[in-house]
């Protein structure tokens, strides 16, 4: 009985696994991940939308990033934000 009882303490319970276990665990850093982009691009948006200055900055160091936005603008409102900085600025309107 004393063997018996020794032994039933030293074996070890093995958790069960979780079929999906890790799939969700996925798919809960994704959607953060996509949140926390989402936010970070509408902040981006709203500077943008309120700061020339910042449109300037963005210009001289991401002048693709601008045109995308110039271009969502004109595409989706009837924006003339594009000529109004270009003049303000002093540069040539491109065609």
């Amino acid at each position: 009985m004393g063997a018996e009882v020794s032994s039933r303490k030293t074996m070890k319970k093995i958790p069960k696994r979780k079929p999906w276990g890790g799939l969700v665990g996925g798919i809960k850093i994704f959607l953060g991940a996509e949140l926390a982009f989402f936010a970070v691009s509408l902040y981006y948006w709203r500077k943008m939308n309120s700061s020339q200055d910042f449109r300037y900055t963005v210009h001289q160091k991401y002048p693709f990033l601008l045109n995308g936005y110039y271009e969502m603008g004109e595409r989706f409102g009837s924006l003339n934000t594009r000529k109004e900085d270009y003049q303000t600025w002093g540069l040539p309107l491109e065609k």
